[in-house]
């Protein structure tokens, strides 16, 4: 169990080579559309059948499997006192700004127990640069609204 009372997924110790199978399947499916793209026409056919041999490769992958696992058992448990909190401030405007800046915490708090339990497992830290890229992109997204947002609410002083 985690210490936020959630059972923790076996990360991406026993997925073996798929996180890199995965982000090949996900490289390769983005030249595949950009070149798409760059077509005067391209009909539905087309794009359906990428989906499909994209919904395959997908489907095949135990890393795909064990992220969406670990994101389908999110219980709104361990959130609730935050969302509580977020709730009663005033104005609604800041609890609103709140309530975003708990569930981005949240998130990223998942995503590093998901990078912590990889590597325990045994996982390559080169395998987990994509979680920690999006880890990256998501805390500088967060930031970036709490500057122009959460931290700007009319009738709250800094």
């Amino acid at each position: 169990m985690s210490p936020s009372g959630r059972a923790v997924a076996p990360g991406l110790a026993g997925a073996k080579d798929s996180l890199g199978d995965l982000a090949d399947a996900l490289r390769d499916a983005c030249k595949l559309s950009e070149a798409m793209l760059e077509l005067p026409s391209v009909g539905i056919g087309g794009w359906s059948g990428l989906g499909r041999v994209f919904e395959r490769e997908l489907r095949r992958s135990e890393a795909a499997r064990l992220i969406v696992a670990d994101y389908a058992g999110d219980s709104p448990g361990p959130l609730e006192p935050l969302e509580a909190l977020a709730r009663r401030l005033k104005p609604d405007d800041l609890g609103d700004d709140m309530a975003v800046v708990f569930d981005g915490f949240a998130r990223l708090l998942e995503l590093l127990r998901f990078i912590e339990v990889s590597l325990v497992g045994d996982s390559h830290l080169k395998r987990l640069l994509p979680v920690f890229a999006l880890v990256h992109e998501e805390t500088r997204a967060l930031l970036d609204f709490i500057e122009a947002r959460a931290l700007r609410v009319e009738g709250v002083e800094p």
